[in-house]
């Protein structure tokens, strides 16, 4: 079985006759190869290696960390020597951030998976989805900077974390269930505001977030202390993020204008394509802009638009 380096694993006996990125030099009974510095992370050098045993066994790609001076083989290091490393340093358990430092623009989606969204609308919201990550991959900046995580309700469920677009992949979302709106919107905040905490610890700059909700119901639980936490974060003085509800059609559309700020919006049809085209291209505007800046969107109850209010 192939031996593995755990990640954040710090190589302590490096040769240091280690060579120029691209060549690959011996690590522990290892071969690593890549190997470079974050220009963002100076007490860090990251890469995602290729790893083989000392026997011939097949190779395997595994993110690894060393500390900068190893990796340069300074003539100051001893091999064995611990190097001091602070705590508001760049931590091992969000390689990505270390990969790719540039601001993150999060995008959280809240999709009703209920009962009610069976057949053709849970099938045409899959498309869309499938249209929304091609469309992020077709933008270089989008693809460095969103971060999307998607939670379904109908039961409430995390489908992703947030991931940028190259290694986010669509769920395929079935219809069951009833509809926990209330409780959705509750998890997907705090999963927010774990991920915006990342961000702070990591000295990543981010975007005011942007939280999607579509659904073609009301809600079956209780739904007014999530209102209460939309509005206490959706608002001028705070802006925690924003916050936008979508109808399907036969979406409560009275309680969906109690729970976001916003008046909520009303697809026309199933165009969920339509619907996720704007976000990507809303998103790319936003990534390609400096963070708390306002960034003009493209009116979606427009003549050619995708909504009504």
């Amino acid at each position: 079985m192939l031996s593995t380096i755990p990640t954040g694993h710090r190589f302590n006996h490096c040769d240091r006759s280690r060579r120029a990125n691209g060549h690959s030099f011996p690590v522990n009974g290892f071969q690593v190869e890549n190997l470079a510095a974050s220009a963002s992370a100076p007490y860090l050098a990251y890469a995602t290696a290729t790893i083989a045993c000392a026997t011939s066994q097949p190779t395997c790609s595994i993110k690894l960390y060393a500390t900068l001076n190893e990796v340069r083989g300074d003539a100051n290091h001893r091999p064995g020597r611990r190097d001091k490393m602070s705590d508001d340093q760049i931590p091992f358990d969000h390689p990505e951030l270390v990969a790719n430092p540039e601001p993150r623009c999060a995008c959280l989606l809240l999709l009703d998976t209920s009962g009610s969204m069976h057949g053709q609308p849970i099938s045409e919201l899959n498309a869309g989805l499938a249209a929304f990550k091609e469309e992020l991959m077709a933008d270089a900046m989008a693809v460095q900077r969103v971060e999307v995580g998607v939670i379904s309700f109908g039961p409430v469920r995390v489908h992703s974390d947030f991931q940028n677009p190259d290694t986010w992949t669509p769920p395929r979302l079935e219809a069951s269930g009833d509809t926990p709106m209330g409780a959705a919107i509750e998890q997907g905040l705090q999963m927010l505001d774990a991920r915006k905490q990342v961000y702070r610890q990591s000295g990543i700059t981010y975007y005011r977030p942007w939280v999607f909700l579509i659904t073609d119901g009301g809600p079956t639980d209780s739904w007014r202390h999530a209102a209460s936490l939309v509005h206490a974060g959706d608002n001028d003085d705070r802006k925690s993020f924003s916050f936008f509800a979508v109808g399907v059609q036969g979406a409560n559309m009275e309680i969906l204008a109690q729970i976001s700020r916003r008046e909520p919006l009303k697809l026309q049809g199933l165009r969920f394509r339509d619907l996720f085209a704007w976000l990507s291209s809303s998103l790319g505007g936003v990534s390609r802009s400096t963070p708390d800046t306002q960034v003009p969107l493209t009116n979606p109850t427009g003549p050619s638009g995708w909504a009504s209010v």
